[in-house]
């Protein structure tokens, strides 16, 4: 992303290490957290009095988010896209460390109102944010893209493999499904939600340790989550939701109308929570 303005993206540069890898890991690494990036977003513009927060995932970068910080400010909005090290340390730590500090500077009182769409990860962070630190005064609705809300079954698969642990950091390590994990920690949220999940993969390397129907990554059953607003899936698999079409355009729905649906309407959430889901209770503190 470029200077301020319209587009605030990249708003959290943390220095880049480069590792040796084997062609192996790198072919692993790229199965489970990354795919093909999205295109540098367009020249700054003018500020506007709405603002949307953009989150990417595990592994990903602010550049996975372009197509939608260039929908979004089609839409009038400014975008703030920003980046954080998601290997390098633990949720808890990404955000007192990052996502804290860089809504501070981004003065988030200057918006009459400040949306939130995050991919993966990134939505976990934002209920980590909200529980340890409280919401933003003008928050308005969050659209939440795959997000492994009642965790994944492939933390709990690969957790123990020292490669994924060195490769993938962290924060894959806490998202597991068990009840003590972190996801099943958090308490329900409390803001407007929407969530969209996937359920296609081609995934060779994960399929097999996940219920059906799921994304190659996280179960459809699993990003859902008690108190949300509304829920869809789409034939579209976790590294691409962010950047599909029909994704963008929901998001832009929820947005605008909190529903996913084409009239303006009471909305029907496409299912609850898992029956073993558990809702956290108590603050976090950070």
């Amino acid at each position: 992303g470029g200077g301020r303005g319209k587009d605030e993206g990249c708003a959290i540069r943390p220095p880049i290490h480069a590792f040796p890898m084997s062609a192996t890991l790198i072919l692993l690494v790229s199965a489970l957290a990354t795919g093909p990036a999205a295109g540098q977003d367009g020249p700054p513009m003018p500020p506007s009095s709405r603002a949307v927060i953009l989150l990417h995932g595990l592994g990903r970068t602010p550049r996975s988010m372009a197509p939608l910080a260039r929908a979004l400010r089609a839409d009038g909005a400014t975008v703030l896209n920003l980046r954080y090290p998601s290997r390098r340390m633990g949720v808890e730590d990404l955000v007192r460390e990052f996502l804290k500090p860089a809504l501070a500077r981004a003065d988030l009182d200057r918006f009459d109102r400040v949306d939130v769409v995050t991919h993966s990860l990134g939505g976990i962070l934002w209920r980590v944010h909200v529980a340890a630190n409280g919401a933003p005064a003008h928050l308005g609705r969050v659209v939440m893209l795959a997000p492994p809300n009642q965790g994944s079954e492939v933390a709990d698969r690969f957790r123990t493999w020292p490669l994924f642990r060195w490769a993938l950091g962290p924060a894959f390590l806490e998202l597991g499904t068990g009840p003590g994990a972190l996801p099943r920690q958090l308490p329900a949220p409390e803001f407007e939600l929407g969530v969209l999940a996937g359920r296609r993969s081609a995934d060779p390397w994960f399929a097999w340790c996940l219920p059906s129907p799921h994304d190659g990554k996280v179960s459809v059953a699993s990003t859902r989550v008690e108190g949300m607003a509304d829920h869809r899936v789409l034939d579209v698999s976790h590294p691409f939701i962010m950047r599909h079409p029909e994704a963008i355009r929901l998001t832009r729905r929820f947005l605008a109308a909190g529903t996913f649906a084409d009239e303006a309407a009471p909305s029907k959430v496409s299912g609850s929570p898992p029956r073993n889901a558990s809702v956290g209770t108590g603050p976090i503190s950070l």
